[in-house]
């Protein structure tokens, strides 16, 4: 058992020659919280999720998952540890209803791979993989957006231009007249 956050990124660095994408960003999130990350296309979002996730290194700073480093492992390391992410342009396949679609994005975690889920071929991993699928339907929901985000989350974050612009809790963020204005659609009235 780790003691602290469970998620933790320190001074956290990514940059593409001169471009600075993740501008030295830290944050914290503890156990069985809720965190949304919010800002505008091209804030650095994520770049940061890549970071988190293993699929792109840090320039410089440091990825903590249960107090143990994991900014050097590799993403198929990280996601054995619980670390995974979704991609907001999500490829569907139509034929397929949206629980198969997100048990098809669950294979990593599974043993027998891609072609033993789309075959059938391990019923028991397969039956895993939808009650897994089912769960995290049942948490997170379909919908993804600033204000969704922000109604569901117990904490927020506000990345502007590869740096960390606001944070808090997230029902204060969503009253924040700039968020609000901003991100979530909602014009402020002089």
């Amino acid at each position: 058992m780790h003691a602290g956050p469970l998620l933790v990124l320190e001074k956290a660095r990514k940059t593409f020659g001169g471009l600075v994408a993740v501008d030295d960003v830290s944050f914290a999130v503890g156990e069985a919280e809720t965190v949304a990350l919010i800002g505008p296309n091209g804030a650095g979002k994520s770049t940061l999720f890549d970071l988190m996730t293993g699929v792109r290194r840090a320039t410089a700073g440091r990825v903590l998952f249960a107090n143990e480093p994991i900014e050097r492992l590799a993403p198929q390391a990280i996601a054995r540890r619980g670390v995974a992410r979704t991609f907001q342009h999500v490829r569907l396949v139509p034929e397929l209803s949206v629980i198969e679609n997100v048990a098809l994005g669950a294979h990593s975690r599974g043993k027998a791979g891609v072609m033993s889920a789309i075959l059938r071929l391990d019923r028991a991993e397969e039956r895993r993989l939808f009650a897994h699928a089912a769960r995290r339907l049942e948490r997170v929901g379909l919908e993804q957006n600033a204000r969704a985000a922000l109604a569901v989350a117990d904490y927020g974050y506000v990345m502007e231009h590869g740096e960390i612009a606001l944070e808090g809790a997230a029902g204060e963020l969503a009253e924040n007249p700039r968020v609000a204005e901003s991100y979530l659609g909602l014009g402020t009235t002089h």
